[in-house]
C-alpha cells in the first residue's frame, strides 16, 4: 500500500517542484528584461544593446556581450565596477555567478559559475548578415531603438529575450557562436532543429528557443511582458515575433498577429 501511495504521490510532487521552478524562471527573466529596458532608455540612449559591443578602456578596445552592458541595472554594480577596473572578461574578479541569469530548470553544469539561460533576439541569420534593422533587436551592425520597435510592429509583439538551454556563459564574446547568448531566425525552419527541439542541432542552428519545460519556453517581449510560448507556434509566427518591422524584412510573410497564433 505504501508503495502504491508513493507511486501516486511522486508525479504530483515532481509537478509541483517544476511549477515552482518555472515560476522562478519567469520572475528571473522578467528582471533581466526590465534591466535591458532600463539600460536602453538610459545608458543606451534609446537603443537596445548590440549583441556584441566594443568598450574602449585605457586606449584598448574590449569586445563584450550584451549582458555585460546591464550589470548595474541587474543590481550587480560590483561586476560593473570590476569590468571597468579589470576589462578582460576572463579576469578572475569577473568570473561571478549571477543567479538571476539562470532558470532553475536549467542549472549550471558542473562547477561553471557563469551559466546563462536567457538569450537575446539577434534577428536573421548570422554575424555579418544583419544589415537590416527590421530583422531583429540586438543586432551587430545596426542600432535598433525602442521607438523604432514601437512605431512599427510594436513592443508587445516583438520578442526581446527567450530561454535557450544551449546557451553557455554570460561573459562569452564569441564572434561566431551566436547560440551562446542569442536566438536567431532563418529563411526556412531547420528540419531537425525547430523550436524547443534538439535532434541533430549543430552550430548556430542551436540559436533558437529551447527549455526544459514541457510544451514551450519562457519569453520576454519588448514591452517587458513575459509569456510562456507554445513550441507548437508556426515558424512563420516565430519569424514575425522576431522582427520589429516585418513588412520591411526579407523572407517574412508579413501578416497581423493575434492571440490565437501564440497558442498553437
Amino acid at each position: 500500500i505504501i508503495g502504491i501511495l508513493m507511486a501516486l504521490l511522486f508525479p504530483a510532487i515532481n509537478a509541483a517542484r517544476e511549477s515552482a521552478r518555472k515560476g522562478t524562471c519567469v520572475s528571473n527573466q522578467r528582471q533581466v528584461g526590465m534591466a535591458v529596458l532600463t539600460y536602453t532608455t538610459t545608458g543606451g540612449k534609446g537603443d537596445f544593446p548590440k549583441h556584441l559591443n566594443t568598450k574602449t578602456i585605457g586606449g584598448t578596445g574590449y569586445v563584450r556581450p550584451w549582458v555585460a552592458n546591464i550589470m548595474t541595472e541587474l543590481g550587480r554594480g560590483d561586476i560593473a565596477d570590476s569590468l571597468l577596473a579589470n576589462p578582460d572578461l576572463n579576469h578572475a574578479n569577473n568570473q561571478k555567478y549571477i543567479e538571476v541569469l539562470v532558470c532553475p530548470s536549467d542549472p549550471p553544469v558542473g562547477t561553471d559559475p557563469l551559466n546563462i539561460s536567457y538569450v537575446a533576439n539577434f534577428g536573421l541569420g548570422e554575424l555579418g548578415n544583419d544589415a537590416n534593422a527590421a530583422d531583429g533587436v540586438f543586432q551587430q551592425t545596426k542600432d535598433v531603438s525602442l521607438s523604432y520597435v514601437a512605431q512599427n510592429d510594436g513592443t508587445s509583439t516583438t520578442l526581446m529575450l527567450s530561454e535557450n538551454i544551449d546557451a553557455t556563459d554570460w561573459n562569452t564574446n564569441s564572434t561566431t557562436n551566436l547560440f551562446e547568448t542569442a536566438i536567431i531566425w532563418s529563411n526556412m525552419e531547420p528540419a531537425d532543429c525547430g523550436l524547443n527541439e534538439n535532434i541533430n542541432c549543430t552550430g548556430n542552428q542551436k540559436a533558437r528557443p529551447r527549455s526544459n519545460h514541457s510544451g514551450g519556453f519562457v519569453t520576454t517581449f519588448c514591452d517587458e511582458h513575459v509569456k510562456f510560448l507554445s513550441q507548437e507556434i508556426g515558424y512563420e509566427v516565430y519569424k514575425l515575433l522576431m522582427t520589429p518591422n516585418g513588412s520591411q524584412s526579407t523572407h517574412v510573410q508579413n501578416a497581423p498577429l493575434d492571440e490565437a497564433d501564440l497558442k498553437k
